[in-house]
């Protein structure tokens, strides 16, 4: 509320409603200029993914194919005032972070570009990194499309329950190793294969 008023101030409107018409309509041209080249998996083909935003080094750190695309996931978080109605208010509270927030899922190719950004997602415990996963496999073609066998996907240990699914789809995954009980230190090889990780 504080917002659309200030932004009514500052550009000299004179009712709240044409405050919402103006945001409205700045989302709308975003969405129809900027996104479509910008963001998304169709904006890219496999093969611009491969020669522009896949150093050479990380293809043989990934120990992937020449075709093989390399990508980053990782839920963030983006803080948001408290919902008014209750059931928002509980979806939308993360125990784990102690306020409420709504979670985007970032897939980064290795260069650093975004290349879509699904959601956002609930903050609540029904929206963990492995559950948004499964929902992005079981619920958007445009992901099953654009990724393949051979593909790897580089997750961090919030993405653990993941790996038997992505694995029996062709797909290597890269994660930091877990320590095994009683064990205090890696050994040599396994902090190389961890330390692959943040290539």
């Amino acid at each position: 509320m504080i917002f659309l008023q200030a932004l009514k101030v500052y550009f000299g409107l004179s009712h709240q409603a044409r405050v919402g018409t103006a945001i409205e309509a700045v989302s709308n041209a975003l969405l129809k200029n900027f996104v479509p080249s910008y963001l998304g998996y169709e904006h890219l083909t496999r093969d611009q993914v491969l020669q522009r935003h896949t150093p050479p080094s990380v293809s043989k750190i990934a120990e992937t194919g020449a075709n093989s695309i390399v990508i980053v996931l990782d839920g963030t978080y983006l803080q948001i005032d408290s919902p008014s109605d209750y059931e928002t208010q509980r979806k939308t509270f993360s125990t784990h972070k102690g306020y409420n927030l709504v979670k985007p899922m970032m897939l980064v190719l290795p260069n650093g570009y975004i290349l879509e950004v699904e959601g956002p997602f609930f903050g609540d415990t029904s929206n963990s990194d492995t559950k948004i996963l499964d929902w992005m496999m079981d619920n958007s073609p445009e992901f099953r499309a654009f990724f393949s066998a051979g593909d790897c996907f580089v997750l961090d240990r919030g993405f653990r329950n993941c790996i038997p699914r992505l694995e029996s789809q062709g797909f290597k995954v890269m994660m930091p190793l877990f320590l095994e009980p009683k064990q205090k230190q890696f050994t040599t090889e396994q902090a190389n294969t961890s330390r692959q990780v943040s290539f």
